[in-house]
């Protein structure tokens, strides 16, 4: 059982715009909803993902496909010609003194295809113009020369040439042939006495302008000498040829030129032109180092020791300078606790803080890189020792019946609420927020509260409309018969570390408000009774709704006036708007009456109007066509049909509607109405052939639509009977719910879980974490949701669920972090009935919880790798003084720090250890002096401890050490051939939130001495600062070590070594992580991953149609 889908990629190419789609039910790629360029992207890259569907399996990881898409190219672009003026022309002259082959104008004309010969152009005259031939035409360049020259304006004064451009092949908009554009030229014959033309006084101009400056910036004002003052009008302009990207302009008629390019600028006076040329330099800025962020937040535990470096200020200068780093605070207690390097940012403790008064340090930090300088913050926060952080709460959050009315202004008060946690110093200090669906845009928001830090007042974010919810924002609303609740999920979070969080689950009623007019299922209405039809006979009925729900939406129906006038002549039911021949009498010489007809709702300015036209007649042929009974009950009265809501397209509606007429030729059609709900989209047809109402092109969902009402209109089709009006019939459609939405988790964090703590001082009953799903389908038992932990949970033992709340407790408290630092849960949450998607049983989601044990810890830091090996050149050239000779790394899995925190240093009885230096922060060692010689010493042994930062629970006094060893062999001037990797670039993409241990990939190098040496890898320590990944040694398995969060850092890239004993080489690994919301797909290493058919690529046209299908996908399980 497995299901297919295309991913939502994180660009366009990548198919973010959800262009292509995958239809399941034929396993076929199409283009859904995309015009297809070539110019602007001319591959895409999609991901299929296949999941397993059977029973038990939502927890085993989907697998992922890549399938390149190659367009290809078609000539569906004309070339467009440039720089001609505001006219269209390209404007030009010539005179008596005009020499053959002397040049007159270039036209130029670009075509944005993509490849050639489509983007290619060439130029010609066209045929019919007969002024072409004193003119030659370059058919590649646009230049057009004199043919013969000595043009005499007695003879003409102007030549009307007419030109064309053509691309290199055949058009796919207009075959046959290619894509053709024309323009004209105005030439112009210049006389003996011809005025003389502008100039400007230089040839070049070059100006200097700093870069970055804002828009409308002067560059220089550049004025031509006018040759004829007074005559003329000179206007100033730069040739687009010269200013392509636009990012110069220039005012007409002033010659301003504003906000290197070399620019062809001209002069016109309206006879002639002349150019000069402009060079703008842009001058680079100097610009200041930068703080990033400008205020930056590190925590410390008090009996932090003294020399700790606490946080390396974050910084760079945008010009490479060097940056120098100092504090600017003149305060005694600062400069008491606190050193900063001036070259290297480290802020470091001079002592330990236990003696510290303050919770808080709030360090100013100055950056300079010797001319300009910024400034920024490093707030250095207290943590206290002794203090066990407790998971905050809402004890009031199940009593919330928060309710606010829509079209309320923004900003509208909701709710005030409060949360709870008395945890001294940071860990008690609260901050509240929103939880909405990822990437959602939030509808409501807290602020807090003046003079109470644990409440909040939950405001409107938005002004609310209950039917703009039930649209736009339909996964979030719940429909509760005529209440409508909006989900609102608010967190609270402390500011332990790590920090603890609960949320409330709020279902805030959006409360009617009468803000729709009732609208008229018809523009206007008309009909023909006999003259003598008797009083209470109905004639017409006219059907108004109203958007709005319950007393609101009652509309009330009223005949204003009628033209001509006749009191009584006709009467209408104020409830179902059915117009009947009244008591009046109807003159003998009226033969039509207009009725002026309002629907009202509760609101009298809510008010609609339409004219029912009523036609009198004499003979029962003129009648329009009369609907026959349906069970007894008249078919013009409503008739109702319930339909279930999964109901399929073309399945026909149990109903039939039959009308009689004169003549006995009647035709039926639907109505297109003025509302979704009045089949405005036309989701159902009548089929005139079967006499059938059918579900044409809809899906029927009862939690957006609970009910239709059509329109079938009945019209005579006998000869003559054009001008008499139709008859129409109304249907009620009725839906009846189905279960078909399962139910939906709310307040999760990005990566798809509730966070949660317990520590040794959790008592038995205490809330641990409430878990929540809602289902929005419209009817219990289908949105009705209960919980339950799933049956492989084994440490879901430990606790109990509320199978109707949500509410996660201990069931006997005292967990204890040497027993288990992490409990995993994993809980279901199903609604109330038979599903209609995945029966037999109810629809079933299911989550994760990570319950974090607070408290000690007892774990000692490893060396994921028992000894390592390098090697060194004995030519000193090559092994300098301060290089770097291998890194060693040391995890400790305790949850907080200092207890996690790792620091290196060699074993005092190590004498090798001698010739290098060891980093303590970082484990990487250098060669002291440089210069090892092979005939001194072969080999050095050097001895490594790492080190945690606290205490030993387990081996007091002192902290929990472990040692490494290192092999650093010295080469020979005539050493092996080094191995080496195939390619010099692996990328793999890699899911965010993968657990410690993962598998990244496993790439090996080719080893050209094969038996005679033993390769091992490594990862260099530059490029893996953060120790997110580790290797291991002997077999190339890159794995990780570290948290990865594609919020944090999208991409790494490692420097990845292999050392045989002999000789080093090296490749690049590149780390693209993958955004995941709960369940992670399989890891692939290339851009297109092969599946067990290989490489799936396709071409297809950029011209292709939407629906056009690209190819059948399959997998295997």
């Amino acid at each position: 059982m497995i299901g297919y889908f295309l991913v939502k990629g994180r660009t366009p190419e990548q198919n973010k715009d959800r262009g292509f789609d995958y239809r399941e039910s034929n396993q076929e790629m199409v283009i859904y909803n995309l015009q297809l360029d070539y110019e602007t992207t001319p591959s895409y890259i999609l991901l299929l993902r296949s999941y397993r569907r059977d029973p038990g399996s939502s927890s085993i990881p989907a697998t992922d496909a890549r399938l390149l898409v190659e367009l290809k190219d078609v000539n569906d672009n004309p070339p467009k010609w440039q720089g001609r003026n505001n006219n269209g022309f390209y404007p030009a002259s010539v005179s008596d003194q005009t020499q053959p082959g002397e040049h007159v104008v270039t036209v130029m004309a670009t075509d944005i295809d993509g490849t050639s010969p489509n983007n290619r152009v060439s130029y010609g005259f066209v045929d019919a113009c007969t002024d072409c031939e004193l003119f030659n035409l370059d058919p590649n360049t646009g230049d057009i020369t004199a043919k013969e020259g000595g043009f005499d304006r007695e003879d003409k004064e102007q030549y009307y040439l007419r030109v064309y451009a053509e691309d290199g092949a055949e058009s796919s908009i207009s075959p046959p042939g290619p894509n053709r554009i024309e323009t004209a030229i105005d030439v112009y014959v210049m006389g003996p006495n011809r005025p003389k033309p502008p100039y400007f006084p230089h040839p070049l101009y070059t100006v200097f302008l700093d870069e970055g400056v804002p828009f409308n910036t002067t560059v220089d004002t550049i004025l031509a000498i006018d040759q004829e003052p007074g005559m003329t009008y000179m206007q100033y302009a730069i040739t687009a040829q010269s200013n392509v990207d636009r990012k110069f302009a220039v005012e007409m008629g002033a010659g301003r030129i504003y906000t290197s390019y070399e620019l062809s600028y001209r002069i016109f006076d309206g006879n002639a032109v002349n150019t000069t040329i402009v060079v703008i330099q842009l001058v680079w800025q100097k610009k200041a180092p930068v703080l990033d962020p400008p205020e930056q937040r590190v925590y410390v535990k008090e009996d932090a020791a003294a020399g700790l470096v606490v946080h390396v200020v974050q910084a760079y200068d945008p010009d490479g300078d060097d940056i120098t780093f100092v504090i600017l605070n003149n305060n005694e207690e600062i400069n008491k606790y606190f050193l900063l390097d001036s070259t290297s940012g480290d802020l470091s403790l001079k002592q330990t803080l236990v003696n510290s008064n303050n919770s808080c340090y709030e360090i100013q930090i100055c950056i300079s890189d010797g001319e300009l300088s910024s400034t920024g913050l490093v707030f250095v926060n207290i943590i206290e020792v002794k203090a066990v952080n407790h998971q905050p709460s809402f004890p009031e959050c199940n009593s919330y019946q928060p309710l606010i009315a829509e079209g309320s202004d923004i900003g509208t008060f909701v709710l005030r609420m409060r949360a709870e946690d008395d945890d001294p110093g940071a860990n008690g200090n609260l901050h509240f927020s929103i939880v909405t669906p990822y990437n959602e845009e939030k509808w409501f928001e807290v602020e807090g509260v003046e003079g109470d830090e644990k409440s909040v007042d939950l405001k409107s974010l938005r002004e609310i409309d209950r039917e703009d919810l039930l649209t736009q924002r339909p996964n979030e609303v719940l429909v509760l018969g005529n209440t409508v609740k909006f989900r609102v999920t608010v967190k609270v979070e402390d500011e332990g570390q790590p920090p603890l969080s609960t949320n409330c689950f709020l279902l805030v009623d959006i409360i009617d408000q009468n803000d729709n007019i009732p609208i008229f299922d018809e523009a206007n209405y008309k009909t023909t009774i006999l003259r003598n039809t008797n009083y209470d006979d109905r004639v017409i009925r006219v059907f108004a709704l109203d958007d709005d729900d319950g007393d609101n939406a009652v509309v009330t129906y009223d005949i204003e006036d009628s033209e001509p006038s006749c009191d009584n002549c006709f009467t209408i039911d104020s409830s179902s708007g059915w117009i009947s021949r009244g008591p009046g009498n109807i003159g003998s010489g009226v033969n039509s009456i207009t009725l002026s007809v309002s629907a009202i709702d509760p609101d009298p300015s809510h008010k609609a109007l339409t004219d029912v036209v009523i036609d009198l007649t004499e003979s029962s042929s003129d009648l329009p066509p009369q609907w026959s009974d349906v069970g007894g009950i008249p078919i013009d009265d409503l008739t109702s049909i319930k339909v279930m809501e999964n109901t399929t397209a073309f399945t026909s509606l149990s109903v039939n509607f039959e009308a009689t007429a004169s003549g006995n030729m009647v035709g039926y059609f639907l109505v297109k109405g003025r509302t979704p709900e009045q089949n405005k989209n036309r989701g159902f047809d009548y089929r005139e052939s079967n006499q059938e109402m059918v579900i044409h092109n809809l899906q029927l969902d009862y939690e957006t639509t609970h009910s239709y009402i059509l329109l079938l209109r009945s019209s005579r089709r006998d000869p003559g009977s054009s001008s008499i009006p139709a008859t129409d019939a109304r249907l009620l459609v009725v839906l009846e719910d189905v279960n078909d939405n399962p139910p939906e988790w709310q307040g999760r964090d990005n990566n798809g879980f509730y966070p949660a703590s317990v520590s040794d001082q959790t008592q038995p009953g205490e809330h641990v974490v409430t878990v929540m799903a809602t289902d929005i389908d419209g009817t219990s038992p289908n949105n009705r949701v209960s919980y339950g932990f799933v049956d492989a949970c084994t440490d879901c033992e430990l606790f109990n669920l509320d199978p109707n709340t949500g509410d996660i407790t201990a069931k006997e408290g005292g967990f204890d972090r040497e027993d288990k630092e992490q409990y995993y849960l994993r809980v279901y949450a199903e609604d109330g009935a038979q599903s209609s998607n995945n029966p037999p049983g109810p629809n079933r989601i299911e989550t994760v919880i990570d319950v974090l044990v607070m408290g000690p810890s007892m774990k000692p830091p490893y060396f994921p790798q028992p000894s390592y090996t390098v090697s060194l050149d004995e030519v000193s050239d090559q092994t300098q003084p301060g290089e770097h000779v291998v890194t060693v790394m040391a995890t400790d899995i305790d949850g907080t720090s200092p207890n996690n925190r790792v620091s290196y240093g060699f074993v005092d009885a190590c004498t090798d250890c001698e010739l290098f230096n060891l980093d303590p922060n970082t484990g990487d060692i250098t060669a002291k002096e440089g210069g090892f010689d092979r005939e001194d010493k072969e080999q050095y042994y050097l001895r490594v401890y790492a080190e945690d930062g606290a205490e030993s629970s387990i081996s007091p006094p002192g902290p929990n050490r472990i040692e490494t060893a290192i092999d650093v062999y010295v080469m020979g001037p005539n050493r092996p051939k080094p191995p080496y990797f195939p390619h010099p670039l692996y990328t793999v993409f890699l899911d965010e939130g993968v657990p410690f241990n993962t598998t990244v990939d496993t790439i090996l190098a080719i080893d050209q001495e094969p038996g005679m040496t033993y390769m091992q890898y490594a990862i260099t320590a530059q490029s893996n600062v953060d120790r997110k990944f580790a290797v291991e040694m002997g077999a190339g398995r890159i794995y990780t070590v570290g948290e990865l969060l594609h919020d944090e850092q999208e991409s790494y890239t490692l420097t990845y070594r292999i050392f045989d004993g002999n000789a080093v080489n090296a490749t690049t690994v590149v780390i693209d992580l993958v955004k995941q919301n709960l369940y992670p797909p399989s890891v692939h290493d290339g851009v297109l991953a092969k599946t067990s058919h290989g490489v799936g690529r396709h071409f297809i046209p950029e011209d292709g149609q939407d629906n056009f299908a690209l190819s059948n996908v399959e997998e295997d399980d």
